[in-house]
């Protein structure tokens, strides 16, 4: 689920201008990853906001919102509150708006998706900036910020430093298909990527199948395959080849089951780059998963839930 799916229960590109008068109907504070801006906004002031999001966690900013109010708490503490009446800026479109930031925010960012909304007064945007996996990132005026609880803040020369040391390792990613051959044979292909620009080496996986009669593999790797006793078999393999940005390692296996849900469950890291998981279960009878989670799934239910849900399949079947 995304930021937008989050805060509005919609779809970022299903929004419209009732969505935002429905959602500032209510009093709504700035957070960590929420920001509004009224239509009296400078162009310069979305770069700034931009940046922090890219910069930390991400986030969501609305152009168009009500005006900022401050309301006295009852244990004297002030707050700003948006509420009440939307306030449209004359920013052209979103075609616009996005060469504005991709012109005045260095590097430029990638992960921006922007929602415009337009009416007789002018227009709205919704933009949702995700973490930039190539940080830091410097707004026009030369300043890097970073999001502060409520707030936009320049970001202290030593977090800069840490920001460009965190750009320079390895994103490996993890992709498995699966799909039949023949009515008790599949075909499983996994493909692990470097997504970013810093090369890695050692790269390693490791792949359990559990509940599969006998794994045949495709490639040429001569990838040796241990089958234990519990009935699952595993391969476990350090591969020699660098993987520059773009560059990928496949490996291909036929595998002979059960016509019963099969477990897969795929690990991989690299000298340079975090572990990565993929676990699921598959059904060959209708060809699709049953249920899977991997390194972006939140609420993750580990390996022991995906086991005991197998075994309970198998004993349902019979």
């Amino acid at each position: 689920m995304n930021l937008t799916e989050i805060f509005f229960r919609k779809p970022l590109y299903e929004l419209n201008k009732e969505d935002l008068e429905l959602f500032f109907q209510e009093e709504q504070e700035e957070n960590s990853k929420l920001e509004f801006k009224s239509g009296d906004v400078g162009i310069e002031g979305i770069y700034k906001e931009i940046c922090s999001f890219l910069n930390t966690e991400g986030g969501i900013l609305i152009i168009g919102s009500p005006k900022e109010t401050t309301k006295l708490l009852d244990n004297g503490v002030k707050i700003k509150i948006c509420k009440g009446q939307l306030t449209p800026t004359q920013f052209r479109n979103r075609d616009w708006l996005m060469q504005k930031i991709s012109s005045n925010i260095s590097p430029p960012p990638n992960g921006i998706r922007i929602k415009d909304i337009f009416d007789e007064l002018g227009s709205y945007f919704i933009i949702e900036v995700e973490q930039s996996q190539t940080p830091p990132h410097q707004s026009s005026d030369g300043t890097y910020y970073i999001r502060l609880e409520r707030d936009s803040k320049p970001a202290p020369h030593g977090l800069v430093e840490a920001l460009f040391f965190k750009r320079q390792k390895a994103k490996l990613e993890l992709r498995t298909t699966i799909s039949q051959k023949e009515n008790l044979k599949h075909e499983i292909s996994i493909s692990i990527k470097n997504s970013s620009s810093f090369p890695t080496e050692k790269v390693s996986f490791s792949i359990n199948f559990y509940n599969v009669k006998s794994l045949t593999e495709l490639n040429s790797n001569s990838i040796p395959v241990q089958q234990n006793e519990n009935n699952s078999i595993v391969i476990s393999h350090t591969s020699d080849v660098v993987l520059w940005k773009g560059l990928e390692i496949v490996v291909k296996y036929d595998i002979f089951h059960k016509s019963q849900p099969f477990l897969v469950n795929i690990n991989c890291w690299s000298r340079d780059a975090e572990i990565i998981k993929n676990i699921g279960l598959y059904d060959p009878i209708s060809n699709s998963i049953i249920e899977s989670e991997n390194e972006y799934t939140p609420n993750k239910k580990g390996y022991e839930y995906y086991y005991n849900l197998l075994n309970s399949l198998i004993n349902t079947a019979g």
